[in-house]
């Protein structure tokens, strides 16, 4: 019985072990963002400036229905953006390391200048009723407690609780 538990012991212990290595940083290739690997030692990779751009063009053009000149121009603007925001986080990382993590004092103000220079030009890009809808739909994702129903929401709109069948 004892050599037993012991032999389930020993092969519980050597999983754990396994299964921690393929959650191990791995180290990045041609100075891309590290990322943690997934079960079986797989590596995320970010997705490129162009991949992001495209993901959120095709997002503003379901929730607004742009012109084709339109989608190109908010993909080209998206793909800059995109492109700033990884310049960015190198410089962020960068700082982070040399200054023993205390460097990324600021690097919030340059985030913000960036997305305010965004949609600066996406007002310029789309009509006065499609930025307002787009300017909406922002707020709305950045406040999501501000929703009709949810907890904190505006006066006259009820919070609704999820029902657990009166358990705890």
């Amino acid at each position: 019985m004892k050599k037993m538990i012991f032999t389930v012991l020993v092969a519980a212990s050597t999983a754990v072990g396994l299964n921690a290595q393929n959650t191990q940083a791995v180290t990045p290739a041609q100075g891309q963002p590290t990322m943690q690997a997934q079960p079986g030692g797989r590596q995320m990779t970010p997705p490129s400036p162009e991949d992001r751009a495209k993901r959120m063009t095709e997002h503003l053009n379901q929730m607004l229905t742009l012109t084709p000149e339109q989608t190109k121009k908010v993909t080209d603007l998206y793909k800059e953006t995109a492109t700033k925001q990884d310049a960015l986080r190198k410089e962020a990382q960068a700082n982070n390391g040399a200054a023993g993590g205390a460097g990324n004092s600021g690097m919030g103000a340059k985030f913000k200048e960036l997305n305010d220079n965004t949609d600066a030009k996406l007002k310029e890009i789309l009509t006065a009723d499609q930025y307002t809808k787009y300017l909406e739909s922002r707020k709305a994702r950045m406040n999501p407690g501000q929703r009709p129903g949810m907890p904190g929401a505006p006066t006259g709109a009820p919070a609704t609780a999820p029902s657990n069948g009166g358990q705890h």
